[in-house]
């Protein structure tokens, strides 16, 4: 059984999506909003280097995109769903140490964003204290219990869509920082797909004659974005499939670092998806003779 410990800090704010909005006549064809469409996660980039007739008609095809659908039916309500929103990962014999400082009761924490899909609606998570958790031999799981709810929309001309929903009840009382399974851990990394993964940097220590540890520390940028695929086989989810890509965004990710610590005598590397910017990325040890 794996180890779970709890984390707090942490409160949630929930954000209406788009087809909600809509229903409660918070948007209009009159007035562009695309930024509290954009700010969910849907329709990304929709509205850069548009003039304001663009911009006008642009927002219009949306709306009357969003009017053409009718609520058919819904497909799951509030289903219960652990999510994994920071994954620690740790390089074979060594240890990965995540933090956040926070500093005066007036500085702004950090707050991570989770999106609607198919204009469904979302909220963020607010980190109101400091926290820190590490891991060592095996990788650590920082997950939130989010509750999703599914709704299945059908247009004039036959098309679907699925609009999913989260809520988190309770101000973030559910998390827990469990182990990852050793079917997520990585030993020995023989290869990189350089079409998938960006290589932030490569730490050779193998000719070392050094002994202990090396101890490498990490730091994002302030805005950080990346997708966690959710495998709902064990809790699926009907009309949504068994894989799920859910976004989530970063906002003053700068204030947390991770560091690594690595034995001496091997090669290691950290790298992530390209087109993400995670919070943490992924370290391993590297094989003699691969990379």
């Amino acid at each position: 059984m794996s180890k779970s410990e709890k984390l707090c800090g942490l409160s949630w704010k929930k954000t209406p999506g788009a087809f909600e909005m809509l229903e409660m006549a918070a948007i209009s064809e009159d007035e562009p909003k695309f930024a509290d469409i954009t700010a969910l996660g849907t329709s990304r980039g929709l509205s850069d280097h548009l003039n304001a007739t663009e911009l006008k008609l642009r927002w219009k095809a949306l709306v009357d995109r969003l009017k053409g659908y009718r609520r058919e039916k819904v497909l799951f309500k509030h289903k219960p769903i652990w999510v994994p929103i920071i994954e620690l990962s740790v390089p074979t014999g060594g240890k990965a140490i995540l933090k956040y400082e926070k500093g005066s009761s007036k500085e702004i924490g950090p707050e991570l964003k989770i999106f609607g899909l198919g204009f469904g609606g979302g909220g963020k998570f607010s980190f109101s204290e400091s926290i820190e958790f590490s891991a060592s031999n095996v990788g650590k799981s920082f997950q939130v219990l989010m509750f999703a709810t599914g709704t299945q929309y059908r247009s004039s001309d036959g098309s679907t869509e699925i609009r999913l929903d989260w809520d988190c009840e309770g101000d973030g009382d559910a998390q827990k920082i469990e182990d990852r399974s050793l079917a997520q851990e990585i030993e020995d990394l023989e290869s990189l797909d350089s079409l998938s993964w960006k290589i932030v940097k490569k730490i050779n220590l193998s000719s070392s004659q050094d002994v202990g540890q090396y101890t490498w520390q990490y730091k994002t940028t302030e805005k950080a974005f990346w997708n966690v695929g959710l495998k709902l086989s064990t809790t699926p989810l009907p009309g949504i499939g068994v894989d799920l890509n859910l976004p989530l965004s970063f906002e003053r990710s700068e204030m947390f670092d991770v560091t690594f610590e690595m034995p001496y005598g091997h090669d290691y590397i950290l790298f992530h998806r390209i087109g993400e910017t995670p919070l943490v990325p992924t370290c391993a040890r590297i094989s003699s003779g691969s990379i």
